[in-house]
């Protein structure tokens, strides 16, 4: 017996430093940049574009691509979400390009070709989304920009001086708070005993990246923006789910729209619905751009 509770003892103990080790490993990859060669540009966007190198707010090297739109037409900045890169966003730029905006979409600090790195899930990719912004504005003078950010694109928006200088934002799929996040998505692996282990991995930000997590919340900064913004979720989303989307939609005080997207997960949601993307985001930029 006394043996048997020894082996319960030690069995335990091994499953408890086992599981430790794991999460410690996935926070490490979790934070990993995610470099890429992204090769080159489309040839659906060749005609107009180019390959771009400008500064982040943090004075890391961004690259990107800028596609010339009609010299009336105002510009549109696109951001990608975590552990992608520009590639996600070409087909919203030759949409959008085939509307005449001048259209810049680029690869964050540690994804892509940017140097970079961690990722860190909005804090320094605000200051890429700040850089990108006044870059884009260098290159059409005197026009308006509007805003597609995905997921980490839409909480690099809303975290940081975006939000005050677009004349229009679209946010899509982006999670309410980096804690909520990341108690959902390890929900999706582990069932609702994972996000009691969430701790594990939030911890390791401050040590990590410098950061404390109640510093990444997206919703504490709806209340802030202060022109039109179209909010886009899924109906089916489980990284973030869609009463968060919700209740950040409520929290914005300006001019608003909001796109429940029947039977969409966390996905993209031009490729998911692809018509009706196109409808709602070219009315809602001729409206405000």
């Amino acid at each position: 017996m006394i043996i048997n509770k020894k082996r319960t003892s030690l069995f335990l103990l091994f499953s408890s430093i086992l599981c430790v080790l794991i999460l410690y490993v996935v926070g490490y990859l979790l934070c990993a940049p995610n470099q890429v060669d992204i090769g080159d540009i489309p040839v659906e966007l060749k005609a107009n574009g180019k390959s771009v190198t400008f500064k982040s707010k943090t004075g890391k090297d961004l690259s990107g691509w800028l596609i010339q739109g009609h010299a009336d037409k105002a510009g549109v900045l696109l951001m990608h979400g975590v552990r992608s890169n520009r590639l996600q966003m070409v087909d919203r730029a030759i949409f959008l390009n085939n509307l005449g905006y001048t259209v810049l979409l680029f690869d964050f600090q540690g994804h892509g070709e940017s140097s970079g790195d961690n990722i860190t899930f909005g804090y320094l990719e605000s200051k890429d989304a700040e850089g990108a912004f006044n870059f884009l504005e260098s290159q059409i003078t005197n026009k308006k920009i509007g805003v597609i950010g995905v997921s980490l694109g839409g909480a690099a928006t809303l975290l940081g001086d975006v939000i005050h200088k677009a004349d229009a934002l679209v946010i899509e799929a982006v999670f309410s708070t980096l804690e909520e996040a990341v108690k959902n998505r390890i929900e999706i692996r582990l069932g609702e005993f994972g996000r009691r282990l969430s701790p594990l991995l939030t911890s390791q930000l401050k040590p990590r990246l410098g950061f404390d997590i109640e510093t990444i919340s997206p919703l504490s900064r709806m209340s802030l923006i202060n022109c039109p913004v179209y909010v886009i979720a899924g109906e089916e989303d489980q990284h973030t789910k869609i009463f968060e989307s919700e209740e950040m939609y409520e929290k914005i005080n300006s001019t608003k729209q909001f796109w429940k997207v029947s039977g969409a997960a966390h996905q993209d949601f031009y490729r998911f619905a692809n018509k009706t993307y196109e409808k709602n985001i070219s009315d809602f930029f001729e409206t405000y751009l």
